[in-house]
């Protein structure tokens, strides 16, 4: 519900990190990146350097589909995976990677893909 009612509403694909403390309660809300329609690109350095900087333990990443659908993509499990692995890296703990459709989100987490 943090991020949902901004990135339903936005006409192309946008990036969002939420940074959390060692204990799970939210530090800061940080856009990390703005899109086209179909796509946002994203590097590890980008997710990772608003974590650092808050000194946050872990961050649940959200992204929206302009489309309204909110199926994740062969590029969303792909940057995903990639992302956990560059978690691991850092030691921020990934907690989940949410997508956000017109109308619901599907939690990669609660999915299996995390």
């Amino acid at each position: 519900e943090l991020v949902r009612f901004e990135l339903s509403s936005l006409k192309q694909e946008a990036l969002y990190v939420i940074l959390k403390d060692v204990k799970g309660r939210l530090i800061s809300v940080e856009k990390v990146s703005i899109g086209t329609l179909s796509e946002v690109l994203v590097h590890p350095r980008e997710v990772f350097f608003p974590a650092v900087r808050h000194k946050a333990s872990s961050l649940i990443l959200a992204h929206n589909h302009p489309s309204g659908d909110p199926t994740p993509s062969a590029a969303d499990l792909e940057m995903t995976r990639h992302l956990v692995r560059s978690s691991r890296v850092m030691g921020i703990h990934l907690d989940d990677h949410l997508i956000v459709g017109a109308t619901s989100y599907i939690s990669l987490k609660q999915a299996n893909y995390i």
